[in-house]
C-alpha cells in the first residue's frame, strides 16, 4: 500500500519514517503526544525533530497542520533519503554501528 502513495502521514515511529523514506515517499509525521496520553514520554518529538532537522520530513501537530500540509504536499521541499535502499541495509549498517 505504501508503495502506490504519493505522501504518507504516520505517527514518529523511526520504523514507519524509515520504510517510507527508503520508498522516496514524502512523509508528513504527526508525533503523539504524552499531555495526551498518546505516550509515556515524548520521544517522538526528538525522532520528529531530528528527521525534520535533516530535511527528510513535514510535521504536523495540529489538524490546521495536516490539512495545509497535505494541500501543499507537492510543493513541499523535503530532501530525498538516499542513504539506503532497503530495511536491512539501514539495519546492517546500525548492527556496525554498534559493533564500533
Amino acid at each position: 500500500m505504501i508503495e502506490n502513495a504519493d505522501v504518507i502521514i504516520c505517527h514518529a515511529g523511526t520504523a514507519s519514517i524509515v520504510e517510507s523514506l527508503i520508498l522516496h515517499k514524502k512523509v508528513i509525521v504527526v508525533p503523539r503526544k504524552k499531555e495526551f496520553k498518546e505516550h509515556v514520554d515524548n520521544h517522538q518529538y526528538e525522532i520528529t525533530n531530528q528527521f525534520f532537522k535533516e530535511g527528510f520530513i513535514e510535521v504536523a501537530e495540529t489538524y490546521e497542520e495536516l490539512v495545509e500540509k497535505l494541500t501543499n504536499y507537492e510543493s513541499n521541499s523535503v530532501k530525498v533519503y538516499e542513504k539506503f535502499s532497503s530495511i536491512k541495509e539501514l539495519s546492517d549498517d546500525i548492527i556496525n554501528y554498534i559493533k564500533l
